[in-house]
């Protein structure tokens, strides 16, 4: 069983930042597995790419929408019984920018069931749209309504994937909120990673200065450059997801 496998999902779009922020994963991690994943790719972009989608068994997770629905393609990697395994698992979206290794910006959560940039919990934010998403939860996860955003650099330890995986239930739910509502129904304890949402956020036009040795998320452009400043992030946004 390996330390760490990290699970490098990428899309069509935007593949000269995916093959940059592979490179400098895999230049980060020698001794770390990095595995490149997709979901029915025109044809295999970047080599050694595992394409879910053309899997003949889905392993109890289909899948309508790719985006909505991502982290059902780790599940159906984990399931799949040709799969490698590990202590622990990275979700490392194409957009996440790798400026230090992964023992390093985890820190303290290094060792957590799973471990995401920012936890919504819906009993204090019921308002938190993706709960609204898709058909309504089951009357016995009501209470256990969780989000972890966003999925991107999420870290699971080998146990809190397989019970996830292995549930299959909330199908039809947003990928982010089915995640943390199956850790926490499940007895698992999510954990934030320390400092991680200065860094690891979602609209898309929220970049801060790279110049630091952190991971950062969204970023999809090859960014060669030390540093690309825009205003600095003070607060959590609100916004979707």
């Amino acid at each position: 069983m390996y330390e760490l496998i990290m699970l490098f999902l990428y899309y069509s779009k935007n593949v000269a930042a995916a093959a940059d922020h592979l490179r400098r994963l895999q230049s980060l991690h020698p001794d770390v597995p990095v595995l490149p994943i997709a979901f029915r790719l025109p044809s295999q972009i970047i080599a050694g790419t595992q394409d879910i989608g053309h899997d003949a068994d889905d392993f109890g997770w289909p899948v309508d929408d790719a985006y909505s629905q991502c982290d059902k393609l780790y599940y159906r990697w984990f399931l799949n019984p040709r799969s490698p395994r590990a202590r622990r698992y990275v979700f490392f979206e194409y957009d996440i920018l790798p400026k230090c290794p992964a023992r390093r910006f985890y820190g303290d959560a290094w060792d957590a069931d799973v471990a995401a940039a920012d936890i919504v919990d819906m009993q204090t934010r019921p308002d938190w749209w993706p709960g609204r998403w898709g058909p309504p939860v089951d009357a016995e996860l009501w209470p256990f309504q969780m989000g972890l955003r966003p999925l991107a650099a999420i870290l699971w330890s080998h146990d809190a994937l397989k019970a996830v995986a292995e549930s299959r239930r909330m199908q039809g739910s947003w990928c982010e909120h089915r995640a943390g509502t199956l850790v926490r129904y499940l007895g698992f304890s999510p954990a934030v990673i320390p400092g991680a949402l200065r860094t690891i956020q979602w609209p898309p036009a929220v970049i801060r200065d790279t110049s630091a040795d952190r991971w950062y998320h969204p970023v999809k452009s090859p960014h060669p450059a030390p540093a690309r400043v825009r205003r600095p992030l003070r607060r959590a946004i609100s916004i979707f997801p």
